[in-house]
C-alpha cells in the first residue's frame, strides 16, 4: 500500500505565508504613519517659520515708519533764520507784555540797551521768540550759529558764541540772556546787525 504524506505540512506552509504577509503589512503600516507624522510636523514647522518671518517683516516695517515720522518731525522743527519782519513783530509783543516805555524803545532802535531789569527781560523775550534762548538750558547755540553766520565760517562763529554762553549764576534768566547778548555784541555787533537789519 502507498502511504501519502500527511496534509498538515502543506496546510502549515500555506497558512504561514498569509501570516507573514499580514505581519509584514502590519510592520509597514507604522512606518507609513511615522512618515505622515513627520510630514505633518514639518508642515507645522514651516507654517510657524512663515508666521515668524511675517512677524519680523511687520516689525521692520513699523520701525521704518516710525523712523520716517521722526525724521519728518526733525525736518519740520528745523530752525528758520529770523528776519527784520520777525524782529518787528516780536518787539511789539515784548514791549506790550513787559510794559516797555517809548523812551526805552527808541534806545533799542539805536542799539542802546541799558542794564535795567526791563531791558534785560526785553532781550530775553526777543531771544525766546526768535528761538535763540531757552529759559532752562540758556542760549541755543546751534540756532545762534545759523542766525549769525551769514557766510562766515560757522565754526568760528560757534567759538565766539560759546565764549558768551555762561550760566545762570544768580537764578535770573533775564540776567543770563542779557549777559550773553552783551558779551557777544562787544566784538560781533556787525554780525548781529547784519542778521536782523536795524529799524
Amino acid at each position: 500500500m502507498f502511504a501519502f504524506p500527511a496534509q498538515k505540512d502543506t496546510t502549515h506552509h500555506n497558512n504561514a505565508t498569509p501570516s507573514r504577509q499580514r505581519d509584514a503589512s502590519q510592520s509597514i503600516c507604522p512606518r507609513g504613519n511615522r512618515r505622515n507624522q513627520i510630514s505633518g510636523t514639518q508642515s507645522e514647522e514651516h507654517n510657524a517659520n512663515n508666521a515668524s518671518d511675517s512677524g519680523e517683516h511687520l516689525t521692520k516695517m513699523m520701525k521704518f515708519v516710525v523712523a520716517m515720522l521722526a525724521l519728518a518731525a526733525v525736518v519740520s522743527a528745523e530752525f528758520v533764520v529770523q528776519t527784520r519782519e520777525d524782529l518787528l513783530k516780536y518787539r511789539a509783543e515784548c514791549v506790550k507784555s513787559l510794559g516797555v516805555s517809548d523812551e526805552l524803545v527808541e534806545k533799542y532802535k539805536s542799539w542802546d540797551f541799558p542794564e535795567d531789569d526791563t531791558t534785560q527781560c526785553y532781550i530775553k523775550c526777543i531771544f525766546n521768540k526768535m528761538q535763540l534762548f531757552d529759559d532752562t538750558t540758556g542760549p541755543v547755540v546751534d540756532n545762534l550759529v545759523v542766525q549769525l553766520a551769514h557766510g562766515r565760517d560757522a565754526e568760528e562763529v560757534r567759538a565766539e558764541i560759546l565764549k558768551c554762553v555762561g550760566s545762570n549764576t544768580d537764578g535770573n534768566v533775564c540776567h543770563w540772556a542779557f549777559r550773553g547778548f552783551q558779551c557777544f555784541q562787544k566784538n560781533n555787533l556787525s554780525l548781529i546787525k547784519a542778521s536782523v537789519k536795524k529799524d
